[in-house]
């Protein structure tokens, strides 16, 4: 129960930014019609890699103070540091794959997919290796090569099942319109960062690795 928890903190914080995008349009004609406020279409644009950092970082740092307080190693410096390994590696990985996107509209529908589920693979895969690379080290985990190499090969996994299933319903092909590439890049950073942060979590506080938690 532990380890959902705080992997559902991870896939939150990491798919906050794609949610925002997603909803953006709502949210600006919800602000209209409630409000009366006057805004462009994208006035809320600037928001979302502030929305991104804040949210990857107190995803990170509340991961962390969890993993921390299990292990009797908890500390305000472990929890930061973590929440900005995940806050980094998660720009990383979003600029990463938007520098394949921006290719990726050129090309024709099958190439196109391709480059999608290689860049949001890739990129989930990215951030799952930094950040239990780092949460691995700060909690002087037991294996951690091997344990840093499992979660980001569970977490790449879960995305590229989540797009491969999403992709034969209707309105989730990518380049398909709709807004399609958003809702299959949100449900699959939620979907993969809850697995993945379980995955994590569950490793770092097993059992069997207890006894080696840094006293300070």
């Amino acid at each position: 129960m532990i380890a959902f928890l705080a992997g559902g903190l991870v896939g939150l914080g990491v798919s906050a930014l794609f949610g925002f995008l997603l909803f953006e349009p709502a949210l600006v004609s919800l602000l209209r019609v409630r409000l009366g406020w006057n805004l462009s279409s994208d006035a809320l644009e600037p928001w979302a890699v502030p929305l991104a950092v804040v949210s990857t970082l107190a995803a990170g740092s509340a991961f962390a103070s969890i993993v921390g307080a299990v292990r009797g190693a908890g500390s305000r410096r472990r929890s930061a540091l973590v929440g900005l390994t995940l806050m980094l590696a998660s720009l990383g990985g979003f600029f990463f794959a938007a520098a394949f996107e921006e290719i990726g509209i050129r090309q024709p529908d099958s190439t196109r997919l391709l480059l999608f589920r290689v860049a949001f693979v890739g990129a989930s895969c990215l951030v799952a290796l930094v950040s239990m690379m780092v949460a691995a080290r700060v909690f002087a985990l037991q294996d951690a090569l091997r344990s840093t190499l499992l979660v980001a090969a569970i977490t790449g996994a879960t995305y590229l099942i989540v797009t491969m299933g999403l992709d034969v319903a209707a309105g989730w092909h990518v380049g398909g319109g709709d807004r399609a590439m958003l809702r299959v890049a949100t449900v699959g950073n939620l979907v993969a960062g809850w697995v993945g942060g379980a995955a994590a979590c569950a490793l770092l506080i097993r059992r069997s690795d207890l006894l080696s938690s840094p006293s300070r």
